[in-house]
C-alpha cells in the first residue's frame, strides 16, 4: 500500500462503530499518526478478518488483490455460520483451495506457513465437530480474563478468584432491586440505533421507502416463486425476435414490483 492508501484503510477502521458485545472498540487500536494497528484482541482480529477487511480494502488495493482477500473473508463467514449443510461445506472446500492458489500468485512464499495451510482442513473440522460457535474459545478466554483480574494476592490465586466471583454474583443480585441507579443491566447502549450518540428520529422520504421495498422484494425467499413466475411470463411474451437473459433480468427488475401487485 502507498501512504495514502494505508491512511484511507486505517480511517475506515477508525470510524467503525459496532453494537455492544459484538467486538471491543476497534477504533482505539488504530494509530493514524504512526499508520499502525495495535492492541487487538483475538476476537477483534476475527471480526476484522471476517467482516471489516472486505469493506476497508476496496479502495486501498488493486482489484486482483482484493478479490482473493474478500473470498477468504467470505470463507470464514461461511464456516462460522449458525447452520451448515453438506452442500455448503462441499462448496466451501472447493472455493478455499482455489482462493489459496490465487493468494500464492500474489504474496511471497514466506507468507504461506503451516498455519495458512491449515485453512484447507477447517471444513473437515466442521464436518466432524459441527458449527464453530459451539466449539470456539472466545467465551472461555473472556471468562478466564475476568478471573485473572480478580487475583489480588498471587500467593493464593484460587481464593482470590473464588471470592471475586462470589462478590460479583452478590453485587449483580443486589443490583436487580435498584430501579433508579445505573447498573450493568439497565445502562444504555453505547451506540443506540447505530448512531454515535443519543438516538435520533429519522423520517424516510418516498425514494428511500421505495428502495427498501425493492430490496425486500428481490431478496426475500417468500417472493422466490413469484419472481420465477414473472420471468417465465416475460419469456413467453418475448417469443418474437431474439431475447437474452440480460434483457429478461432488466425487465424483471423494472416491472416486477408492479406486476405482483396486479390481481391474477
Amino acid at each position: 500500500m502507498s501512504r495514502e492508501d494505508r491512511e484511507n484503510f486505517l480511517k475506515v477502521l477508525r470510524n467503525v462503530r459496532v453494537p455492544d458485545g459484538y467486538a471491543s472498540n476497534i477504533s482505539r487500536c488504530v494509530r493514524l499518526k504512526d499508520r499502525t494497528i495495535s492492541g487487538l484482541k483475538s476476537h477483534d482480529s476475527h471480526i476484522l478478518m471476517q467482516q471489516l477487511l472486505p469493506i476497508a480494502l476496496r479502495k486501498s488495493l488493486p482489484d486482483k488483490v482484493v478479490r482473493p482477500l474478500v473470498e477468504i473473508s467470505a470463507f470464514f463467514r461461511g464456516i462460522c455460520s449458525t447452520k451448515l449443510s453438506q452442500e455448503d461445506m462441499d462448496r466451501l472446500q472447493g472455493d478455499v483451495c482455489i482462493t489459496l492458489c490465487k493468494l500464492e500468485q500474489i504474496f511471497p512464499p514466506g507468507v504461506f506457513t503451516s498455519m495458512v495451510h491449515l485453512v484447507v482442513h477447517l471444513v473437515r473440522e466442521c464436518r466432524l465437530g459441527g458449527p464453530v460457535q459451539y466449539r470456539w474459545m472466545y467465551p472461555a478466554e473472556r471468562s478466564l480474563g475476568n478471573f485473572k483480574n480478580n487475583v489480588r494476592n498471587k500467593a493464593a490465586p484460587e481464593g482470590c478468584i473464588a471470592e471475586g466471583y462470589i462478590a460479583t454474583e452478590l453485587i449483580t443480585f443486589c443490583s436487580r432491586y435498584l430501579n433508579n441507579a445505573p447498573t450493568f443491566h439497565n445502562r444504555p447502549q453505547r451506540n443506540p440505533d447505530g448512531s454515535k450518540g443519543a438516538g435520533t428520529r429519522v423520517t424516510m422520504n418516498r425514494l428511500i421507502m421505495h428502495q427498501i421495498h425493492r430490496y425486500i422484494v428481490f431478496n426475500s425467499e417468500e417472493f422466490h416463486n413469484l419472481r420465477t413466475m414473472h420471468k417465465d411470463a416475460l419469456r413467453r411474451s418475448c417469443t418474437r425476435g431474439r431475447i437474452t437473459e440480460a434483457l429478461i433480468e432488466a425487465q424483471h427488475h423494472e416491472q416486477f414490483c408492479e406486476w405482483y401487485r396486479t390481481p391474477r
